[in-house]
């Protein structure tokens, strides 16, 4: 095995370790959590929870309040959170119980049969099915609300001018039901759990980052090429989709049946693709700009791109507005090069690639 090959596979076996450590499920600071799936076992107690997971779990105690932000949420029937639950997800599903108040936004939210919240409910999904207790107010802004037959709310119940509200028979509603303009949601902002989050996104992006140079090197590098040479048709490809595909979502989602599709479908291709997005974005743009200093390596436009960029997002206001533009010159230049590929073109492995002699190299054969 040539020194080629070994330092192939050696950065291969890298950046593997890297993702596998970057997606353990295990705690990064003393109540803070991260990875693909936190769970909170039965028996187990933690204190003041502020977790970010793809699955997040309450099977235990939180004593405190849980911030969190996942695919899906989870206190279920054995689970308990003695303080407030604030979070963010696909599917937000409240089965135990809760002594303060719950708010958060998702795609589908459920207060279960047994369920007990202690405080108010103030949510923002596009279907929220509640048949649990609430003895506070509740307020919910929604496409569809189904108030279900076990369903217990001691306050007033709030919906949204253009909610549709379905209550079933034996639904008990103490307060009275209000209709007006809710307004939109926020997602869940985190305070001591920023440093945590910043850290782990850069070791993430780097790594996805390295794992889309190496499987997809020609890909990369026309990603690179529609930055630096069209400009203009990858910054409209990037806004048409950018607009678009949240459009198609949303239909699926007023369509009802389609919820389904768009919470498990849907919603993981918007997250990863809008993953891939920022990081071909940042790496894109690294790249063009050491090209006008005449300097071409894509390990360091990576680096510079993902820590560089990650770094000038993090300023207010002006990191936001860079980042949005980065995000859809790279969703522009990943829509072209999937387009290019459907086209006729295709992935070279890289060994193929590393052997096919170039311009200069070829000999002129017989006429």
């Amino acid at each position: 095995m040539n020194r080629r090959v070994l330092g192939r596979t050696g950065i291969v076996l890298l950046v593997v370790a890297v993702v596998v450590l970057s997606a353990v499920p295990a705690p990064v600071a003393a109540e803070s959590r991260v990875g693909g799936g936190v769970i909170i076992e039965e028996g187990e107690t933690v204190q003041d929870l502020e977790v970010v997971a793809g699955t997040v779990e309450i099977r235990g105690t939180v004593e405190g309040d849980l911030e969190g932000v996942g695919g899906t949420i989870v206190v279920a029937d054995s689970g308990t959170v003695t303080g407030d639950v604030s979070v963010s997800g696909g599917s937000v599903q409240i089965d135990g119980t809760v002594g303060g108040n719950v708010e958060g936004a998702a795609g589908a939210l459920t207060v279960g049969e047994g369920a007990e919240i202690g405080g108010t409910l103030d949510v923002g999904a596009g279907t929220v099915y509640l048949d649990g207790t609430v003895q506070g107010d509740a307020t919910v802004g929604a496409e569809r609300l189904v108030v279900g037959s076990t369903a217990v709310v001691d306050g007033d119940l709030t919906v949204d001018d253009d909610t549709e509200v379905v209550r079933e028979d034996g639904a008990t509603i103490s307060g009275t039901l209000v209709r007006e303009d809710i307004g939109g949601f926020e997602p869940v902002a985190f305070g001591g759990l920023d440093p945590v989050l910043t850290v782990w996104g850069f070791v993430a992006n780097l790594a996805l980052g390295a794992l889309l140079l190496l499987a997809f090197p020609r890909f990369s590098r026309r990603v690179v090429d529609n930055v630096a040479d069209r400009p203009g048709r990858t910054g409209g490809a990037g806004l048409v989709t950018f607009l678009a595909v949240p459009l198609v979502f949303v239909a699926l989602v007023l369509s009802i049946v389609g919820i389904p599709i768009a919470i498990f479908v849907g919603l993981p291709v918007l997250v990863v693709g809008g993953w891939i997005a920022l990081v071909y974005g940042r790496f894109a743009v690294a790249a063009w700009a050491l090209r006008q200093a005449d300097y071409e390596n894509r390990w360091v436009a990576l680096v510079v791109g993902v820590v560089g960029l990650g770094l000038v997002a993090l300023v207010p206001v002006l990191g936001g507005f860079v980042d949005i533009v980065v995000f859809v010159f790279g969703l522009g230049a990943l829509t072209l090069g999937l387009y290019d590929l459907r086209t006729g073109g295709r992935e070279t492995p890289p060994e193929a690639e590393e052997a096919a002699p170039s311009e200069g190299d070829r000999q002129p054969g017989p006429v």
